[in-house]
């Protein structure tokens, strides 16, 4: 039956929903898996991803050897299966059809009479038109907003927003998909080009404010190597990002008295990683990739998913906060206490 202490069940299994288990789990949820089969539905015996999966493969635990574009789906249970017993993550196995219903049925139930309201899905509706990338990629767009609604960040009206954007993968897959030969399609069912890049341009909760349409909010967050100022090394750009938190990235110079009280004012309000990059003559390759001009400032904000979410020509704590108040609507840290407190009493 359904566990109390559970905040997401998923019911039945395949490799989308354990794909979705790990990728809470790495952010602290708990999840609980119902599984009526001994194993997943079979699937082809290799997993291709792009250097975008791939990042988020090894961020949330799995071991994929460098330059590697593929792991085997028995790797890839083997290692699922590891990470999610190693967080505590529960995967019941042969549970009966009948039991899976009743319990699912009791579960919703619940969710209605009482406080505890658990986030319920059924494996089956994670997989998205019989493609292991797109559906990986909706997951991806779904997972940091149930974090944040669980543990207290966002609102519930982010997972609204994942609905508007899971449209926006499957309207590009299937303009991609449909006008290649019968024979690709068919392999594309199985796995997309390394080649493809999906954008969400089109999604509100993605705001440009920017005159400068090199780059986009809504597309993804593009990986360059730089050299980090405080860190005195040379990283890649994806290292500011994590899936378990938004980054907020400034480009330009900020005098120490603007970027102590910036760096300030983001610590007391929100829960967001924030990130410096002052112009360098060892940066300007980057500062020139991203758009930024000489003289100029500019600010990301940048989703655990490595979307952009926002693109500002210049640095104003009032969009900052407008942005993650108003249109993310991200709770403020005093807000996030108020409901903690209020849960226990």
């Amino acid at each position: 039956m359904f566990k109390p202490d559970t905040d997401v069940s998923i019911y039945g299994i395949n490799i989308p929903a354990l794909f979705l288990a790990v990728a809470l789990s790495y952010n602290g949820v708990s999840v609980f898996i119902w599984a009526e089969q001994e194993k997943p539905d079979d699937f082809p015996e290799e997993l291709i991803f792009d250097h975008y999966m791939g990042h988020f493969l090894k961020q949330f635990g799995y071991q994929v050897k460098d330059n590697a574009d593929m792991i085997t789906v028995s790797g890839f249970l083997e290692q699922s299966l590891k990470l999610l017993a190693g967080r505590v993550c529960p995967v019941v196995w042969k549970s009966s059809e009948k039991k899976i219903g009743e319990d699912f049925t009791s579960t919703l139930t619940l969710q209605k009479i009482s406080k505890i309201n658990p986030l319920v899905y059924k494996a089956e509706a994670l997989l998205l038109n019989n493609n292991l990338d797109l559906s990986f990629r909706n997951i991806l767009l779904l997972g940091w907003r149930m974090s944040g609604l669980i543990n207290g960040t966002l609102n519930q009206k982010v997972l609204l927003t994942a609905e508007l954007e899971k449209t926006l993968l499957q309207e590009q897959w299937e303009q991609k998909v449909f006008k290649q030969s019968a024979f690709k399609r068919l392999l594309a069912k199985i796995h997309q080009p390394k080649a493809k890049v999906y954008q969400l341009i089109d999604a509100k909760i993605n705001l440009h404010l920017s005159q400068d349409r090199s780059l986009e909010a809504g597309e993804l967050l593009p990986d360059f190597n730089f050299y980090d100022e405080k860190a005195q090394v040379d990283i890649q750009l994806h290292q500011w990002t994590n899936y378990k938190h938004f980054s907020v990235i400034l480009f330009g110079y900020l005098s120490q008295p603007n970027l102590f009280t910036v760096s300030r004012w983001v610590q007391l309000n929100y829960p967001v990683k924030l990130y410096y990059l002052p112009p360098s003559e060892r940066n300007e390759p980057l500062f020139e990739f991203m758009g930024v001009k000489p003289d100029t400032k500019r600010t990301f904000i940048v989703r655990p998913d490595l979307y952009l979410g926002l693109i500002h020509d210049t640095i104003d704590v009032e969009v900052i906060d407008n942005y993650l108040k108003n249109v993310l609507e991200m709770k403020v840290n005093h807000e996030k206490r108020d409901a903690s407190d209020a849960s226990i009493l």
